[in-house]
């Protein structure tokens, strides 16, 4: 009810998005499924399948082999797609070969220096430095208004990356500290997942009673406000419920 394309789908649509199969919707000018932010969804479950093959190799070899592969197929790509090219992929060789691939590798990086630095290793003040990562993006967008378009388009692209990356390492490394705040802050982590899949239901109701019309503040506070409280709900009464069933057929199947 609450979709964007509820008058224009079909049953291969559905189909489609269930299998995260990356199509172009009637009503849409690109590829993703019906909830379109499992768009990145498509991109993880390209990268588990590789995941999984690395697997059968020791650490070593199958770390190479994975960043090898995302970048041999980023190469490839770059021969049928421009990897400056800012109009969306349209077929599935241009889906399955996006430079995004190579923040796979950015995370495998990620978890390698957390094997390899010693456990003592902790960034000073990580909040205040996310902070600071979060102030020099907005210092960089009121230099240069980007549209979207223009945030998929390099050196823009790099950046983002760049402020991403260490916005990822402060949390990753940052000295942590016990209390309400960081515990709170982790219970709403956890439901990070059901927040992003989720959060679209909202804005859709939002949009819907012209929320935005009447104050673009009230609507953006509503968003965010709706949005976490809907997402934490879902996380609470579905997505842990699952997890701790199939986490508990596996442990029985071990």
């Amino acid at each position: 009810m609450l979709s964007p394309h509820r008058d224009t789908y079909g049953l291969s649509d559905i189909v489609y998005s269930f299998l995260l199969i990356p199509h172009v919707l009637p009503s849409a000018p690109d590829m993703h499924p019906l909830v379109g932010q499992g768009w990145t969804l498509q991109y993880e479950m390209q990268f588990y399948l590789i995941f999984a093959v690395g697997l059968l190799l020791t650490r070593r070899a199958g770390t190479i082999l994975i960043v090898a592969t995302l970048f041999a197929l980023v190469g490839i790509g770059a021969a049928i797609m421009p990897l400056s090219a800012v109009t969306d992929p349209m077929t599935l060789p241009e889906f399955w070969t996006r430079p995004i691939l190579l923040l796979f590798s950015v995370g495998i990086g990620f978890g390698v220096l957390e094997v390899r630095l010693p456990a003592s290793f902790a960034v000073p003040r990580p909040f205040l430095l996310m902070l600071c990562v979060l102030g020099l993006w907005f210092a960089y967008s009121l230099t240069a208004p980007l549209t979207a378009q223009e945030q998929t388009q390099f050196p823009t692209v790099v950046v983002i990356w760049l402020l991403c990356a260490a916005w990822v390492f402060a949390s990753i490394f940052g000295h942590s500290r016990e209390g309400r705040f960081e515990a709170l802050a982790e219970h709403f982590g956890d439901a990070s997942y059901s927040v992003y899949l989720f959060h679209t239901f909202i804005l859709s109701a939002l949009l819907r009673l012209k929320v935005q019309e009447y104050s673009p503040l009230l609507f953006v506070v509503a968003a965010l406000v709706g949005s976490n409280i809907f997402g934490f709900a879902v996380y609470r009464l579905v997505e842990r419920p699952i997890l701790r069933t199939f986490r508990g057929l596996l442990l029985r199947s071990a």
